[in-house]
């Protein structure tokens, strides 16, 4: 019985297990885990994907938090983000993994998405018609070959370039399903398939998806050019058209619950708008360069697979043995997709109409793809041709090779690097001269797979290693998971009511996600430009250039954290902890661990954490003025924060005396330093803030010293603290000198401006204007998309400000939407009548609810359409007999 299952099947097994022990004999020799302490976890997983995964896994049975989040910087849709980053089902499995193994989890996760990519290749490779029409060997030599190119697809260099965009591999692996279900449908043998996968790969990952819609339209205009040209009739190519068509928009109709948020939500993130140009964005003789093993070629499509793609690919330019219709619609194929990469406007299109944020060429595995199959179809046919049909083109790739070399001046390749392809191009090429002779087919075919691993492995060696070198360690993430993660289950236990933490830990900029708190920071590329914005202006984290995460940043000013509801702040105690965060490898980990000078009463310590407690913290809900919903809190990195916040003080709570007063110092610029001097003139708490310009990037690092005490270093690695700096509290007439010094024993002239804005809060101000706070109001319930608060029988009516971002997709039990008004430019009030009410407010995600409906609606038209067309065939069949 078993022995009949595994029968017929082992192309599968190999096919998909193959390109698995690949990739783990390549972290065995770079030591990730579990054979060492370094992971996959570099760049935006750890920035980013690390914190989201444990967000996930922390609250799944929580449906509400996973529609509306407060661990989302100040609160927003957490829909969107779940369905780019996070609606493949293998996510589901990061249940089973403690939070602390997270990193291990994506490892597994690659090495899913690793074998299903084999696996559906090799279901491609051995049931497609079109591509095995002229395949000549035996097909126990063929499923040999079938494991090559699978595992040339699943181990393609694109795939060690970019694996820790994880969740863009799993859509891409049902890439090869989805073209099978392609072919199929239009030889009459079945529709599911094809809008089966499209629609799974859509959902999975909505932006790889809509790539491979767009791949589909190029192969379905070609396809249509080919049944004209060879003759086919119009009425058969018509309805086969119309079936494509309905069967494609019937997947993009069942995705519609993922797309039509999304796009939603994407409407609100500042982008590179489209345009038609028409601008080159790499010079044509760089695509060449790209075909071959250690390229270094810049702003290329990522192509490269093994040699032995390449080396067929300019076999099938010069064969004989197709169609030279085949062979020309081929090639014109290949040439309008790498035109899609090579133009703006065209390149701009892969990517949703507008240029992708880092990580360019992402549509770079569906050449990779077309270039496989074109290599396995090539090396079919050439099997067993003695003749001149088909002639292996070694001297054409050399002149390639060199014409490479010479044109980019050995930017590309090195003198090693280029005798290591020479000699292979060599070997492959005398492999291929055997296969065409048809001795020995299964010793060949053997040969032939070993050497593709190895060119594998050789080629993507230096890329893992450099990664794992840069990665988080998964020793140093285990133990700030773990520290962190105690540390607020005590604060948990001490106090469960709604407030914001500030952390001057931070692992990352996700650490709200990470660690399941609500707070400030948050960096996801559905975050909206406003938000982040209102976050600078509010004189926290100066975001610069194209920049687009939020971070807490050591604090604000005490006014701002207080009325954000900040209430607690995380510092660390202990070089262990220090040293551990250090490890993890992370540019946006916090770079001064320190408690921020505002916060002088420690709540509690636990372990290598203290927790601060904010004393004028306020609550998520307060009475305002309605003056707030007039007042806009505009980012301007070269204006004054300190008189926006008075602004501020003023609209929210009607005052008359200013909260801040802005100094005046005497300034000494040297080469090495600038000196400030400050006679405070009122008495509080001393920040500091240097405007820069915003669209400034590399701008160096500067440590600051307030009366010949260390207090932090701003700029350094454009990650590090940057907005307003609290200097400490002093008495009016105290003397503070602060001495502005460069990092690196640059010139301090070389900070832009240098013209620091000083300021004195009244803390005592703020002190009781925050016990004056009505308690009228109270939040009964917060609860994902829903809060609820209620007012007593004194409240006077009016509007009643909120902490959290407006957005049209609250409602209220009060009345109509226009009750729910924005504050300050971003956040939220609401009008609340006189005297005793129980306010019910609820978040909808924008477009959900139609989306579900039309994926219902798509789901039941191509299961009925299904069943209709098999029906029509059934009926065609029995007819015939």
């Amino acid at each position: 019985m078993i022995r009949d299952f595994f029968k017929g099947k082992a192309v599968y097994f190999l096919s998909s297990l193959t390109p698995v022990a690949v990739f783990l004999f390549l972290h065995y020799l770079v030591g990730i885990q579990p054979f060492g302490n370094y992971t996959m976890s570099n760049g935006d997983m750890t920035n980013q994907y690390l914190a989201l995964i444990s967000y996930f896994r922390e609250n799944f049975n929580h449906l509400s938090s996973l529609l509306y989040s407060y661990q989302l910087s100040l609160g927003g849709s957490f829909f969107p983000v779940w369905t780019y980053y996070l609606f493949s089902p293998i996510n589901l499995f990061a249940k089973l993994f403690p939070s602390e193994q997270m990193p291990f989890f994506y490892e597994i996760n690659a090495l899913f998405n690793v074998g299903l990519s084999g696996l559906t290749m090799a279901l491609l490779l051995y049931n497609s018609t079109y591509l095995n029409a002229r395949v000549r060997y035996s097909d126990r030599t063929r499923k040999i070959y079938i494991a090559v190119f699978s595992t040339a697809f699943s181990l393609m260099n694109f795939f060690f370039m970019y694996y820790r965009c994880i969740f863009w591999f799993n859509s891409i692996a049902l890439m090869p399903l989805i073209i099978l279900g392609f072919e199929r449908m239009l030889d009459n043998k079945g529709n599911v398939l094809y809008w089966a996968s499209l629609s799974f790969a859509i959902i999975s990952n909505y932006y790889i998806g809509i790539m491979l819609v767009l791949y589909l339209f190029i192969l379905s205009i070609f396809w249509l050019i080919r049944e004209f040209l060879i003759g086919k009739d119009t009425v058969v190519i018509l309805k086969n058209s119309v079936k494509l068509l309905l069967m494609t928009l019937f997947s993009l109709m069942i995705s519609a619950m993922v797309l039509i948020p999304s796009i939603i939500s994407q409407n609100s993130v500042s982008k590179v708008p489209f345009n038609y140009k028409f601008e080159y964005l790499y010079k044509p003789i760089q695509i060449i360069g790209a075909l071959f093993s250690q390229s270094k070629e810049q702003n290329t499509p990522i192509i490269y697979s093994c040699l032995l793609v390449t080396i067929l690919l300019f076999c099938y330019l010069r064969n004989r043995l197709t169609s030279s219709l085949d062979r020309g619609l081929t090639i014109s194929f290949l040439v309008v997709l790498l035109a899609s990469t090579w133009l703006n406007t065209l390149y701009m299109m892969w990517h949703a109409f507008t240029m992708p944020n880092g990580f360019p060429n992402r549509e770079s595995f569906c050449v990779v793809f077309t270039l496989v199959v074109i290599g396995y179809q090539t090396l079919g046919m050439i099997y067993n041709q003695k003749d001149k049909a088909i002639r292996i083109p070694f001297w054409l790739l050399l002149f390639a090779l060199l014409a490479v070399v010479q044109l980019q001046s050995g930017k590309v390749l090195s003198g090693v690097n280029f005798l290591i392809n020479l000699g292979g191009m060599a070997l492959f090429c005398l492999l291929i001269w055997l296969v065409k002779l048809g001795k020995k087919p299964l010793i060949v075919a053997w040969l032939i797979l070993g050497f593709v691993l190895a060119d594998i492995i050789f080629s993507n060696f230096q890329v893992l290693r450099k990664s794992a070198l840069s990665s988080t360690q998964s020793q140093a993430y285990a133990t700030v998971v773990k520290q962190t993660n105690r540390a607020l289950k005590k604060l948990h236990q001490k106090d469960d009511s709604f407030y914001r933490l500030g952390s001057a830990t931070e692992m990352n900029a996700n650490d709200p996600l990470q660690f399941n708190y609500r707070g400030i920071s948050n960096y996801v590329s559905q975050q909206s430009t406003e938000n982040t914005n209102f976050l600078s202006a509010a004189g926290y984290y100066q975001k610069h250039g194209w920049i687009r995460w939020a971070r807490y940043n050591n604090g604000s000013t005490l006014f701002m954290d207080s009325i954000l509801g900040i209430k607690y702040v995380l510092a660390a105690n202990g070089n262990d902890f220090n040293q551990a965060l250090e490890k993890t490898n992370n540019a946006l980990k916090a770079q001064n661990t320190k408690p921020a000078l505002q916060y002088k009463h420690s709540y509690f310590r636990d372990g290598s954490i203290s927790v601060y407690k904010n004393e004028t913290y306020f609550p998520l809900a307060f009475p305002v003025n309605e003056k707030i919903n007039q007042f806009k809190l505009s980012y301007d990195s070269l204006g004054n924060p300190f008189e926006e916040q008075n602004e501020l003080w003023k609209a929210m709570f009607s005052a008359r005396t200013a909260l801040y007063s802005t100094q005046r110092y005497q300034k000494q610029i040297t080469p090495k330093s600038a000196d400030i001097k400050v006679r405070a003139s009122k008495s509080g708490l001393v920040y500091l803030y240097l405007p820069t310009n915003q669209w400034e990037m590399n701008i160096p690092g500067v440590k600051v010293w307030t009366n010949g005490k260390y207090t932090t270093t701003l700029f350094k690695n454009a990650e590090a603290e940057n907005g307003i700096i609290c200097l400490g509290k002093f008495q009016k007439g105290d003397i503070v000198q602060i001495k502005l010094e460069p990092v690196n024993n640059n010139s301090i002239k070389k900070v832009q401006l240098l013209m620091p804005l000083v300021a004195v809060e009244r803390t005592a101000l703020l002190k009781q204007v925050r016990q004056q706070v009505s308690k009228q109001v109270k939040v009964v319930k917060l609860k994902g998309n829903q809060i609820v608060f209620k007012t007593n029988a004194q409240f006077k009516g009016g509007k009643i400000f909120l902490s959290v971002p407006y957005d049209k997709g609250w409602s209220t039990n009060i009345g109509s939407k226009t009750l729910i008004s924005k504050a300050a430019g971003h956040l939220m009030t609401v009008s609340v009548p006189a005297g005793r009410h129980r306010v019910f407010l609820k978040y909808e995600v924008a477009g959900l609810r139609s989306g579900i409906l039309i994926s219902l609606l798509g789901l039941v038209l191509a299961v009925v359409t299904s069943g209709f067309f098999y029906f029509q065939k059934l009926k065609r069949t029995s007819s015939r007999k």
